[in-house]
């Protein structure tokens, strides 16, 4: 039989469990304002269903809105913006409440900004000045995490993680080295020997993004002749597996990611051979020949083959760009035109593709016109895209499956581009 433990022991006992859990809330409470203190305003939430941030162009600049795509079409526009300052395409926050986009309002470089899409909010610069900063990208699937999302950027040519909580950016791409020392630029990385290696490939990045489990990348490196689709895993033992892998080369290169499998889809326009190397049989009396001139294709790193072309065009009569993976990597859709040189298309038609199940390879054209930047909602029922109606009006529409036809989301009078939408859109 245990001994029964004096009362004043008790009372100790029980003084000390209360000091530890006041503790805990106290070092909790603490950690809380610490974190609000250094993201104000991070934490708030608000109801985005059905809403798409997109890029419009005025006489005063190029600003991101918010379109409700109510009946009303109704426009939220960020108060006090300055005129003649640029925005950059938009994305959403996984979790759907904060808008991220480049901008040169308060400085003459690019650098992030955050709103939070209310009428009266205005958007807040969350970066530190430096190196001008492109192209952000968040997963989908980060959507539990909130103001804890990580994002990919480029920054002067390189590509960084970019931490929306505090101003730092951290770079990915080329890796650095470990063992050497910080730069005296603090968003400048570290000087590495894969600065060396990548110089082949190109002089900067353009784009790049995560694959679902954050242990590769798939990047646009831009060069002198045209542009380049890289590969690189981000944790590897030796120097042979951190090597970046050439995919495709081209004049321009649109690719977006599986969010399920990882596997990066890619269309090229012009497409030449991989730092030039041309197979043998390509080669006729001296002259460098292709098997086509534009193309779709996938790359996927867990098959044995990785690298798929699709389709293929054997003219610039019909080439693709601009595609949008589904979802649930089901389908993908593609603006599809002739090709005009120098990077540049003419839209003409959007087309779906069918990535499995029954409908496998089947292309099909969905939507005839001028058509840019299409993309899916979150539960895959509407495609929102912009269209080109005449030279002072490109707005936002959204084709929903089963409708009879696309609606318009946006004045008729606006020129509208790069729709996104929020996270929050699940059926």
């Amino acid at each position: 039989m245990q001994p029964i433990q004096p009362k004043i022991n008790q009372k100790l006992l029980l003084r000390v469990a209360i000091c530890l859990f006041l503790l805990a809330i106290f070092v909790g409470a603490f950690w809380w304002f610490k974190l609000r203190e250094s993201d104000p305003g991070g934490y708030r939430q608000l109801n985005t269903v059905g809403w798409i941030a997109a890029l419009e162009t005025t006489s005063e600049g190029n600003h991101v809105v918010v379109l409700k795509g109510d009946d009303a079409g109704t426009v939220i526009n960020q108060p006090n913006v300055k005129d003649a300052s640029e925005d950059r395409a938009p994305v959403w926050r996984p979790d759907g409440n904060y808008v991220y986009f480049p901008s040169n309002r308060q400085s003459k470089k690019f650098t992030m900004f955050r709103w939070f899409p209310a009428p009266a909010s205005d958007a807040e610069m969350r970066s530190l000045e430096g190196l001008p900063q492109l192209s952000p990208s968040f997963l989908a699937t980060d959507s539990d995490l909130g103001e804890g999302a990580m994002g990919l950027l480029t920054a002067g040519g390189r590509v960084m993680m970019y931490d929306p909580k505090t101003p730092a950016l951290r770079q990915v791409l080329p890796p650095p080295d470990p063992k050497l020392t910080q730069s005296n630029d603090p968003e400048a990385g570290q000087v590495s020997p894969f600065e060396t290696m990548y110089e082949r490939f190109g002089n900067s990045f353009r784009v790049a993004k995560w694959t679902p489990d954050k242990q590769a990348v798939f990047a646009v490196m831009e060069r002198e002749d045209g542009e380049v689709l890289i590969y690189q895993k981000l944790r590897f033992k030796t120097p042979q597996e951190g090597q970046p892998i050439p995919i495709a080369q081209g004049d321009h290169i649109d690719f977006d990611i599986d969010p399920n499998t990882g596997a990066a889809y890619f269309t090229v326009e012009n497409f030449q051979w991989p730092l030039g190397d041309v197979p043998s049989d390509f080669l006729k009396n001296g002259k460098v020949m292709v098997p086509f001139r534009n193309g779709l294709a996938v790359a996927d790193f867990s098959q044995q083959h990785p690298i798929q072309w699709i389709k293929q065009s054997k003219d610039n009569q019909l080439c693709f760009g601009a595609l949008a993976v589904a979802p649930k990597g089901d389908r993908l859709v593609t603006v599809v035109g002739p090709y005009q040189g120098n990077g540049n298309m003419t839209p003409k038609a959007l087309w779906m593709l069918g990535l499995s199940g029954p409908g496998r390879g089947q292309m099909a054209q969905i939507l005839q016109g001028e058509v840019y930047e299409p993309c899916w909602s979150p539960d895959e029922k509407k495609i929102a895209y912009a269209e080109r109606d005449s030279k002072t009006s490109r707005p936002i529409y959204v084709l929903t499956e089963g409708s009879s036809g696309p609606e318009r989301v946006s004045p008729a009078d606006g020129v509208f581009g790069h729709p996104q939408f929020s996270p929050q859109t699940q059926g």
